[in-house]
């Protein structure tokens, strides 16, 4: 298999449906990231799917379970979204953690590495971006992944990687967490 920092994925979704189906959801509490040294300014995430054993635990376990989890669950919030849920199961994998992420103006994710979260690994990570402008920039080993408002891309997390939101708006990403298979490699690789 050849290395992909990054790539579109090639699946067929409703984009203006999911973002609309994301953005009822501003109304919710979000969680502020529980790792503070990883960025500066403001970093808050909504759960919409979590570790079984974490359904009905503070949104802190929720959104930031540490153990190795192989047994998740939507939460009510996610069973709600139809667009959304349609994307999950176009993506032909086993999907695991599922949540909003949302970087506030003038804030900045910290270079980091999320280890063992690549294709390579047997996982991916993907982001959809709800609200989004081009003051927002995504870096994966130096180099910006042009993503636009609606697209899904895999990035992968296991290379350093950092976003900056130098505009005057909050950006928010849907992001899934899910298993690499041969189908979903298939259209990161297309």
């Amino acid at each position: 298999m050849d290395k992909v920092l990054f790539s579109p994925v090639c699946v067929g979704y409703n984009a203006e449906k999911i973002i609309e189906e994301c953005l009822s959801l501003l109304c919710l509490d979000w969680t502020q990231h529980v790792n503070n040294k990883a960025y500066k300014g403001r970093w808050d995430v909504l759960p919409l799917r979590v570790p079984r054993i974490h359904t009905n635990s503070h949104e802190v376990l929720q959104s930031f379970a540490i153990e190795n989890c192989q047994d998740w669950q939507n939460l009510d919030c996610l069973n709600r979204l139809a667009a959304t849920k349609a994307l999950l199961d176009a993506l032909c994998a086993p999907i695991h953690s599922v949540r909003l992420m949302r970087l506030h103006s003038g804030s900045r994710i910290l270079p980091h590495r999320d280890n063992g979260l690549s294709l390579e690994h047997g996982y991916a990570r993907l982001h959809l971006p709800i609200i989004f402008s081009s003051d927002v920039t995504f870096q994966v080993a130096n180099y910006r992944v042009p993503m636009e408002l609606g697209q899904l891309w895999y990035i992968d997390a296991s290379e350093l990687h950092e976003v900056f939101n130098d505009g005057t708006d909050e950006r928010i990403n849907l992001v899934i967490d899910c298993e690499a298979t041969e189908e979903l490699t298939k259209m990161i690789f297309r």
